[in-house]
């Protein structure tokens, strides 16, 4: 849950609206929050973001760069949600899960979910 307020007091700040969601490696929900007058569908995709982050144990930007740069078959997978934004969860260099923020755009997005992590 500390991880889930750090990234709503990132976007606050910032002046977004975002839904945070927190995985265990494997993709199953941890924390979930959801700042008022975020669209509903953000609720959806930032747990995908983190799904995906955990399970492939990468930032979900580096899925949007290989679509972006042509890799379109990474389409295919419906395991993956290609938008920045998702954060593997690194302690002792071990995944041990994700975060996932949407609300804004990609980049915003990406930038609360970094901002969260880097936070104490």
């Amino acid at each position: 849950q500390a991880l889930s307020r750090r990234a709503v007091e990132a976007s606050r700040e910032r002046g977004f609206r975002m839904s945070v969601a927190v995985v265990e490696p494997t993709g199953e929900l941890v924390a979930f929050a959801k700042m008022d007058d975020t669209q509903y569908g953000s609720t959806y995709v930032a747990r995908r973001k983190a799904e995906t982050s955990a399970r492939y144990r990468i930032p979900t930007a580096t899925f949007e760069a290989r679509v972006l740069g042509g890799r379109t078959p990474t389409l295919a997978n419906d395991d993956v949600m290609p938008i920045a934004g998702g954060q593997p969860i690194v302690v002792d260099g071990r995944v041990v899960g994700a975060l996932g923020v949407s609300g804004g755009t990609a980049a915003e997005d990406d930038e609360i979910a970094q901002a969260a992590l880097a936070r104490p």
